[in-house]
Parts: C-alpha cells; structure tokens; sequence
C-alpha cells in the first residue's frame, strides 16, 4: 500500500511532482514552505500595522517600508522616524532576514525533490505505458549485463537504481531508468510493476534484494521475480518472501571459468547457445496452451524442423519431469514448455499457434 505521502504526491499536477521515494521529504518541504510564507506575510502585515500606528503612515506607506525593510533593499529610512520606530524595526529586520533565508533554502529543498527534468518526465510517462515488461532494480555490474541482454532481444524494461550518476549514464544511452529506491511501494509502482512481466533483484547487497522481492511480490503477486544472491545459505530465504528462481553469479561465473579451462570446446558451445551472437537464431522458451490445437501430437506429426526451422532441445513437463533431446515419438501434452533454438520470426509464429486452442 502506497504511503500516504505518496497518495498527496498523486494528486499534484506532473511538474510538481516529487521523485520516487522522495514523497515524504517534499511533502515535508512543501509544509515548511506553507509555515515559513504564512509567517512571512504575518511578519509583513505586522510591521505595516505598527508603522501605521507608531509612524502614523497611510497603509500603502507603512506596507512598502516594511516590505523594503524586510527584503534588505535599504531605500533609507523615512522622515520623523522615532526611536520606537527604529526599535521596532530593527527587530523586523532581524526576523525578516531570518525567515527569508528559511524561506529560500527550503525552497531550493523542494525544488530538488521534485521532477522539474524534461526529459525525466517523458520517460515517467514513456514508463507509465509498459505493459508485460521487467523491472531491472539494480543498475551495477550484473545488472548492466541483464541490460544489455534483454535490449539486443528487444524486450522492453525499466531500470531501477539508487545511484545518480548509473542513472544519468543509463538515459544517455537511451534506457528507461528511474532514481529511486526499489524496497518502497512508490517506487515499484512508478515501475509500472502492476502490468510487469518480471523482475530482477540485481542490488549489491542480499538484504536489499529479499526486501525488493518482498515489496514486488505484495504488489503484483503474479510477477515472475529473479533474486540475485551471493551466499549459499541465501536461497531459502529468497525463496520464503516469494523469488521464483535465487540465482549466484559468482558461482555461474566460476562454473564457467571452470569449463572455460578443462573442456573449452564445451565452454564454447555452451556461450554460443546462450548468446548465439553474431547468428539470426535465438534460444527461448515455447509455453503449451492447456487447450493448444499441438497437444495429443507427436512432434513428428508437428514437423518443427520443416515448418518451423526449429529445435526442441528440451521439454519440461508441467509436473516439473524434463525431457532432454526429446525424439520424435515425444507426445506434446498441455503445459509443457519446450526449449526450442530457431529464428526469431519463426518462434514468434510457433508461440501463437503453441497458445492457438483447438
């Protein structure tokens, strides 16, 4: 649930509103501002009410004095002025400095805190509009490759990062990014997470991450979430507050060093498949519709090769049973997922017919 500084945030017109997870210090900004201009015109129209009594101004006269006094403009002082009067006015003087320069630096506070950036505007908007698309919260050294990874697939994401500099760096190169902190609601809602497809929890630290996945998953309970650890003993925990899949880079990337050197062929061949770089193919997954028109077939009778240009390198069945290097007598059953390698456009038309019903 969004915190009730946030709701007040929604309500502002776009200029005045506070960055993601900054709501609750410009609101605070925004009451200051409220205190110290009440008191400024109160300070104001004291002063002209005391000149007019002691000095025996007009009103216009005794409002344009003090308004001069309490700005420090110092026009002079005017004729017949008594001690009293200069008194008095030396205390408007000292309280009218005083609450101007609060005035002023409470002002350059909101204004900090609050999406005046052009150019930050139109991603929020540009990010308002995604629909099945991930959240990236994290922007370091594993995040920048997740990044990168889904961009050459096209696949539309929103970064999430806490550092300004990753984030200024970020939209130079064009990728939509948010500055803000992704354990608070505001921020994963700014996100868009409710139409989100997935989420990575790519942060440093580990608490952070099962924080995000907690966050994410009380708003969107159907989103896919990847939590990146680094300690064995955190996967249980990742998986208690809801992360569907706990991954350990510094592991994957030791396995690979490790294949790299004894059995670099395989090393190979196993970077191509993933990556396939420099080739029109491409890994992904196929999801069988429960009542798909492939079902009760053989993929034999399907004929992906011919039709398809694809491979099916593997079946998961939907009772989490794997098939690896399925043959052609493998009967397609509703639910599975199939590991398939082929072009782009080609998988793009078996995923339709896969999800096609009868």
């Amino acid at each position: 649930m969004a915190s009730p500084s946030a709701n007040v945030a929604a309500i502002l017109p776009n200029f005045l509103r506070p960055r993601p997870g900054h709501e609750r210090a410009a609101l605070a900004a925004w009451q200051r501002l409220y205190i110290v201009g009440l008191s400024l015109v109160a300070t104001l129209l004291l002063g002209t009410l005391g000149h007019m009594l002691m000095g025996k101004m007009s009103f216009f006269d005794a409002f344009y004095f003090t308004l001069i006094t309490l700005a420090a403009i110092g026009y002079g002082e005017p004729e017949g002025m008594t001690e009293l009067q200069r008194v008095y006015n030396s205390v408007l003087i000292i309280l009218g400095l005083a609450l101007v320069a609060l005035f002023t630096a409470t002002a350059v506070q909101l204004i900090l805190e609050l999406e005046l950036d052009p150019r930050r505007r139109q991603m929020e908007r540009a990010i308002a509009t995604l629909k099945d698309h991930y959240i990236i919260c994290g922007a370091g050294r594993v995040g920048r490759h997740i990044v990168t990874a889904l961009r050459q697939r096209n696949i539309p994401l929103v970064v999430i990062e806490s550092d300004p500099d990753l984030v200024a760096e970020l939209r130079e190169q064009n990728v939509l990014s948010m500055l803000g902190d992704a354990t608070h609601d505001a921020t994963l809602l700014a996100a868009s997470i409710s139409t989100a497809k997935g989420m990575v929890a790519a942060v440093g630290d580990h608490a952070v991450n099962a924080f995000i996945v907690l966050t994410g998953k009380a708003l969107n309970p159907q989103l896919h979430i990847v939590a990146r650890a680094d300690d064995e003993g955190d996967e249980l925990k990742m998986r208690k507050v809801g992360a569907d899949r706990v991954l350990f880079p510094t592991r994957l990337g030791s396995m690979a060093m490790a294949n790299a050197l004894t059995r670099p062929a395989v090393a190979s061949y196993l970077e191509w498949a993933i990556t396939l770089d420099g080739v029109d193919l491409e890994m992904d997954e196929i999801v069988i519709g429960a009542q798909s028109s492939l079902r009760s077939r053989s993929l034999a009778q399907v004929d992906l090769r011919s039709r398809f240009k694809a491979t099916v390198i593997a079946v998961r069945r939907q009772n989490g049973d794997v098939v690896y290097n399925p043959g052609a007598e493998t009967i397609i059953q509703g639910g599975d997922i199939w590991i398939v390698v082929g072009q782009p456009e080609e998988l793009l038309t078996l995923r339709e017919i896969a999800s096609r019903t009868t």
